[in-house]
């Protein structure tokens, strides 16, 4: 619902069709349909039971990755983002959820900071902001600034579908 080709975050995998993927946050797999036989997907999950549940009980992955299946690394995705070392990707997604909204530790300056020594020369940092209590894009572009990122945000309202909803995004890069 919130991934449709038309959303923000499909529209960057379509015109920036980047190969070294990481998403912070793996919910039920649904990023894994954006996959292509060129791409590399890590996903940064803390719950190992999310991790079962979205390859036993859904099928995103396996139907979507058959023959390039994802690297899981399980742990608070800031803290093992940090351990990758000289490891580079071309985006970086913040898709952790917590009680209906993204952990803030997650978008602090050091959080941006962690995630900026990650990408590559032309890599974006795109985080899902959807949320039916708090706007956290404001926090979050303050902190982007004092990470010397740029970026911007959109409201994404989509098309009137069964299978789409509104969502909330924001990108930056160096």
């Amino acid at each position: 619902s919130y991934y449709a080709q038309t959303s923000p975050v499909g529209n960057v995998f379509q015109v920036y069709n980047p190969k070294n993927i990481a998403v912070i946050g793996l919910g039920v797999g649904t990023l894994a349909c954006y996959s292509t036989p060129e791409s590399n997907f890590t996903f940064l999950e803390i719950d190992p039971a999310i991790v079962k549940i979205a390859q036993e009980q859904f099928s995103f992955i396996k139907d979507c990755m058959p023959d390039n299946p994802p690297r899981f690394i399980i742990g608070d995705g800031r803290i093992e983002m940090g351990k990758l070392k000289d490891e580079k990707f071309d985006l970086i997604v913040l898709d952790a959820f917590s009680s209906d909204t993204i952990p803030t530790h997650l978008l602090t300056v050091e959080a941006l900071e962690t995630y900026k020594e990650h990408l590559t020369e032309n890599g974006i940092i795109l985080a899902n902001l959807s949320n039916r209590y708090f706007n956290l894009a404001p926090a979050l572009i303050n902190n982007a600034a004092q990470s010397d990122l740029t970026g911007r945000v959109r409201l994404d309202r989509g098309p009137r579908t069964s299978y789409t909803t509104s969502s909330f995004w924001a990108a930056f890069a160096k």
